[in-house]
């Protein structure tokens, strides 16, 4: 068996214009705080794994938005 951590993050909103909508994890372990989601699996060699991770960002249109 191969241990796996995957890590990422769901968007964290620097004002109060943008809303982000957390709607799926899968079965990621969320960190409230800085939105960080965690994944740990075990998994045979030459096996695969889909994980989720689902979200919504609403703005106004006059609002800019910067992906990093």
């Amino acid at each position: 068996n191969i241990n796996i951590i995957i890590e990422d993050q769901f968007p964290i909103a620097a004002t109060s214009k943008i809303d982000v909508k957390q709607e799926d994890k899968g079965d990621g372990k969320l960190n409230s705080e800085t939105g960080v989601i965690t994944w740990q699996y075990q998994m045979d060699a030459g096996s695969t794994k889909k994980t989720a991770l689902k979200y919504t960002v609403k703005f106004p249109k006059d609002t800019f938005v910067g992906l990093d």
